[in-house]
């Protein structure tokens, strides 16, 4: 609508013949790629591909189309000033303070491999009612279960923490769990919660090794009385997330 047809043609043929590639690794800052979901323009192959080939960066899909998402008070302008502020503004109703709780089963693939499809089911099945009578019996929230993994929030850090320790110490039968914890501001959506609490959470359990719990320093500094013993593991860079952070290991529960 800015241009005329030729100089938009021109416009779109000098896009098309930049390359960036050589550059990617040069860049230091931390990159937020968004995309939307109905997006015909660019390929979620491409986006996933960029986040790749960037030092640190993440990939955030919102709903909408190419254009509309770019709109005032669409999408886009949310997952920027979370981004940035750590807030949306336009959400602001519907933030609330959670323990957010990411779980990942350890060897996944290889189990599979092990047991078969009927197995893997009956051992999955096992798995996720595992998970579930803990989030019952400490409160907490399911959002989501994507693959063998689960989304989770409590309200309650010293909650969060026996939930995740029943977790890992009920999960039998050569199962592993990894977890992470992270305490943060989350905004309630449609489909779940969003919110760089999410983010941090999941990174922090992507650097747990097999059958461990780790948390960060936030969730300990919210919790009041006696809680679980914890062994410092020191601070690590999460991808995506600036700043270094200091994790803390879940250690066993009392006897």
């Amino acid at each position: 609508m800015a241009a005329t047809p030729s100089v938009a043609l021109g416009f779109l043929r000098s896009i098309g013949a930049l390359d960036l590639r050589p550059y990617l690794s040069r860049v230091r800052a931390p990159v937020l790629v968004i995309r939307p979901e109905e997006d015909l323009v660019v390929p979620l192959e491409a986006a996933r591909w960029l986040v790749d080939h960037l030092p640190d960066a993440r990939l955030v899909e919102v709903p909408g189309t190419h254009f509309e998402s770019v709109l005032p008070g669409g999408p886009v302008l949310d997952e920027i000033e979370d981004a940035i502020a750590g807030t949306r503004t336009a959400g602001a109703a519907a933030r609330r303070l959670r323990v957010v709780l990411i779980t990942d089963l350890a060897g996944s693939t290889a189990l599979l491999e092990r047991l078969g499809e009927d197995g893997w089911r009956r051992l999955l099945g096992s798995h996720r009612e595992v998970v579930r009578a803990a989030l019952a019996r400490w409160s907490g929230t399911e959002i989501d279960t994507a693959g063998d993994g689960f989304l989770a929030t409590l309200e309650l850090p010293t909650h969060a923490l026996r939930c995740a320790q029943q977790i890992r110490d009920v999960s039998g039968q050569g199962i592993a769990v990894r977890q992470g914890l992270h305490a943060g501001e989350v905004t309630l959506v449609a489909d779940g919660i969003a919110g760089i609490a999410v983010h941090v959470a999941a990174r922090v359990g992507a650097h747990a090794g097999v059958g461990e719990v780790l948390l960060t320093d936030t969730v300990l500094a919210l919790v009041t009385g006696s809680r679980p013993p914890c062994e410092p593991v020191g601070a690590r860079a999460l991808k995506g997330v600036p700043g270094r952070w200091r994790l803390h290991r879940l250690g066993p529960a009392p006897a």
